[in-house]
C-alpha cells in the first residue's frame, strides 16, 4: 500500500468540466480511506506494477520475462504449455492474463468450447465496433508545470472536460511528475487501430478540439504524438476455464472492460485476489482445482458484467450532457464500483456456489476459512482516515 501511495497522485478532487472550460461539478474523494478502506490509487499503471513485482519476488514468485507461448495444453492431471523454444512447462494449474485481445484465449479457444454448456466459441466470439475510438498519452510533466496556463492540472486532481459525444480526461501520475490524457469520441475518420502500439501525431486530437477549453488544448499539444485505438463492445466470454478444468483466462482477456468504466486494471486485480482464495479454499490436492476455477467463474461474473455495463452508461451519459443539460448526466458512476470487498465476497460465498453449481455435497471445513481469513487480515485499515489531510478544493 505504502509504496502505490508514494506513486500516485494526493489531490482527493475530480472535476468535471464542459468542454469549455467551466467547472460543473467537483466531486470530493477525500473521505474514500474512511469509506472503503483506502484512497484512489491514482497512477501510472508501469509504476504499479512494479510495486506489485516487487511484492511478488518478497513472496519468491519467479519470472521468466522474454517467453512467448505458442500452445497450450489441456489435461484434467496436469496441463502445461509450450514456448517458442520448444520448451514444455507443467503445472497444477495455469492462468493466462494477456490483456485485450488475448493470444491466449485465441489458443484456448477449442478447448474452452468444449467446456462451454452453450455453443457460442468463447475465442471467436463478435466484437461489435462501438463507433468509439480513444485517443491517449503519457508524457513527463516539465512542460506543463513551467507553463502558467497548465500548471494547475499538476495538482494531484482528476479533470474530465464533456463535449458533444466526446470526454477527455486528464490525470496527473507519478506524484505529479507524469500526466496522462485519454480522449474517447465518436470516430468519424475510421483510422483507429487495434495496434497499441500505433502512434499518430497529436494534431489528431487537437483538430476535434477547436472549440474546448484553451488551457486544455494546450496541454494536449505538449504530448507531441500519442495512441488511438478503436473501442469494441464486447460481452464477458461465457466461459473462462478449460474442459481439463486446469487452465482459466482472468482479466481483460475474458471480461474487456470500456475506457469510461476505468475498471480495467481493478477488476484484474479483484480476479486474482478472488481466484488466489479459491485456491486456497477449494483444497490441497491436484484435483481440487477445478472446483476452484468453476466457483471463481460463478463468483466474478456478475461484477464484471456490472462494470462493463457501467462503462457503457458512463460514456452515454457524459456524451449525452452538451445537448441535453441533466445534471444526473455528470454522476461519477464509477464510484459504484467501491463499496466491495472481493476477497470477503468470495470467502462469504465460495461454499453455497460451489454447491450450487459443482457438487452440492461439499463443504467448507471452518479450519480452512479460518486460515485463510488469518492470513489475508481482510478489512479497512484505520489509519488511513486522514490520508489527504484538508486538501483545499481547486478552482478550476
Amino acid at each position: 500500500m505504502a509504496g502505490l501511495w508514494e506513486h500516485s497522485c494526493k489531490g482527493g478532487w475530480w472535476l468535471i468540466k464542459h468542454e469549455e472550460g467551466e467547472c460543473l461539478r467537483v466531486e470530493d474523494l477525500r473521505d474514500f480511506p474512511a469509506l472503503f478502506g483506502a484512497p484512489l490509487l491514482q497512477g501510472h499503471r508501469a509504476q504499479m506494477l512494479g510495486v506489485l513485482g516487487v511484492e511478488a519476488r518478497l513472496l519468491r514468485c519467479r519470472f521468466r520475462l522474454n517467453t512467448e507461448v505458442i500452445a497450450y495444453h489441456d489435461s484434467p492431471k496436469q496441463p502445461s504449455l509450450t514456448t517458442a523454444d520448444g520448451e514444455v512447462i507443467f503445472a497444477d494449474c495455469i492462468i493466462v492474463a494477456d490483456g485485450i485481445h488475448s493470444p491466449g484465449r485465441d489458443l484456448l479457444a477449442k478447448q474452452l468450447a468444449a467446456a462451454d454448456r452453450n455453443p457460442t466459441l468463447p475465442g471467436a466470439r463478435p466484437k461489435k465496433p462501438s463507433g468509439y475510438s480513444v485517443h491517449r498519452g503519457l508524457v513527463k510533466a516539465d512542460k506543463i508545470a513551467a507553463n502558467p496556463k497548465t500548471a494547475y492540472l499538476l495538482d494531484g486532481n482528476c479533470r474530465t472536460w464533456l463535449g458533444h459525444d466526446a470526454h477527455c480526461l486528464v490525470a496527473p501520475l507519478d506524484n505529479n511528475r507524469q500526466i496522462s490524457f485519454s480522449f474517447v469520441h465518436f470516430d468519424f475518420s475510421g483510422t483507429a487501430s487495434l495496434n497499441w502500439r500505433d502512434r499518430r501525431p497529436i494534431s489528431e486530437v487537437t483538430d476535434l478540439m477547436e472549440s474546448w477549453d484553451e488551457s486544455l488544448v494546450e496541454a494536449i499539444k505538449t504530448f507531441k504524438t500519442c495512441l488511438n485505438w478503436r473501442k469494441t463492445e464486447e460481452k464477458s466470454a461465457t466461459q473462462w476455464f478449460t474442459a481439463g478444468g486446469k487452465i482459466i483466462l482472468i482479466g481483460d482477456a475474458v471480461h474487456p472492460l470500456p475506457p469510461s468504466s476505468f475498471q480495467g486494471g481493478s477488476q484484474s486485480v479483484e480476479d486474482g485476489a478472488s481466484l488466489a482464495i479459491c485456491l486456497a479454499l477449494a483444497g490441497s490436492r491436484n484435483e481440487d482445482v477445478p472446483r476452484a476455477l468453476e466457483a471463481f467463474q460463478t463468483i466474478r461474473f456478475p461484477r464484471v458484467k456490472h462494470a462493463q455495463e457501467v462503462g457503457v452508461q458512463q460514456r452515454a451519459g457524459w456524451h449525452a450532457y452538451c445537448s441535453s443539460l441533466l445534471p444526473s448526466s455528470l454522476d461519477l458512476l464509477i464510484s459504484q464500483a467501491y463499496d466491495h470487498d472481493e476477497e470477503l465476497n468470495t470467502i462469504n460465498t465460495f461454499e453455497r456456489v460451489v454447491q450450487q453449481t459443482f457438487d452440492p455435497t461439499w463443504s467448507l471445513p471452518r479450519e480452512t476459512k479460518g486460515a485463510v481469513l488469518s492470513r489475508l487480515k481482510v478489512g479497512h485499515q484505520p489509519g488511513l482516515v486522514n490520508i489527504y489531510g484538508r486538501t483545499k478544493r481547486p478552482e478550476n
